[in-house]
C-alpha cells in the first residue's frame, strides 16, 4: 500500500487548500491512500520525519514538500511509485491494456467498471496472458464477493484475515483499502488484526499439543 501522509495545522489558513489538493491527488490515483495527521495529535510522527512546518506531504514514508507541492507534480510522484513498486514485486510480465488482446480488454474493461476505478488491478494483469484464467478467475470473484447472504465488508474483514494469515503482502494491502474506503478506521483494522493473530497463535498451540475437541 502506498499512502500519502498530510501533516496540517487545523488553525492554519493554508490547510484547507492543501486538504483539498490532497484529496484531488489520490482521486485521481486512487491507488495512493491519503491520511490527514494533525499537529496537535500526530507530533510524535510528525518528529520521527522532521517535519516542522505545516503543511508537509509525506509520500512512501519519505517527506515529498514542505508546503504545497503542486497538484501536477504530486500526482506523477505517486503514479511513478506505484510503477516502483510493480517493478519490484512482479516476477512475470503484467499485461497492461494496451497490449492486451481484444477479450482480455473486454474483460479489464468490466473489472475497472465493477470495481469503480480507472486501472486494472495487477492481480488480474498478471492473468492478462491467458484470457480463460482471467475470466474463469474474475467470474469467481464476482460470485464469491458480490452474491450470498454475508455483506461485502464481513468478507473483506474475512479476506483481510486470511491474507495476513498467507502473508500477503499485496492482498493485505488492497483489502486493508478497500475497508477503509467502507469506513473502516485505524482501531477497526487493529482488532481485525488482533483477531488473527489470537486464533492463528492458538491454532498453533493446540495443534502442538494435539488437543481433542470439545465437541467430539
Amino acid at each position: 500500500m502506498i499512502v500519502l501522509e498530510l501533516f496540517i495545522s487545523p488553525g492554519c489558513v493554508s490547510a484547507p487548500s492543501a486538504l483539498a489538493l490532497a484529496e484531488e491527488a489520490v482521486r485521481r490515483v486512487p491507488r495512493v491512500d491519503l491520511i490527514v495527521r494533525s499537529d496537535r495529535q500526530d507530533r510524535a510522527r510528525a518528529r520521527e520525519l522532521g517535519i516542522f512546518i505545516y503543511p508537509s506531504f509525506v509520500l512512501d514514508g519519505a517527506l515529498f514538500s514542505i508546503g504545497e507541492p503542486g497538484l501536477e507534480r504530486l500526482v506523477q510522484a505517486m503514479e511513478e511509485k506505484i510503477r516502483e513498486k510493480e517493478e519490484q514485486m512482479a516476477t512475470i510480465k503484467l499485461v497492461d491494456e494496451k497490449e492486451a488482446d481484444e477479450k482480455v480488454k473486454a474483460i479489464y474493461q468490466e473489472i475497472k467498471k465493477t470495481f469503480g476505478i480507472p486501472f486494472v488491478p495487477n492481480l488480474f494483469k498478471a492473468m492478462g496472458h491467458n484470457a480463460g484464467l482471467l475470466e474463469a478467475n474474475w467470474r469467481r470473484f464476482l460470485q464469491v464477493m458480490g452474491q450470498g447472504t454475508l455483506d461485502r465488508k464481513t468478507k473483506e474483514v474475512i479476506a483481510l484475515a486470511v491474507s495476513a494469515t498467507n502473508n500477503c503482502g499485496y492482498c493485505i494491502d488492497a483489502h486493508t483499502s478497500g475497508l477503509r474506503r467502507m469506513g473502516a478506521d485505524d482501531a477497526q483494522v487493529l482488532e481485525i488484526m488482533a483477531v488473527v493473530d489470537l486464533y492463528n497463535g492458538w491454532n498453533k498451540f493446540l495443534d502442538g499439543l494435539k488437543v481433542e475437541s470439545d465437541l467430539g
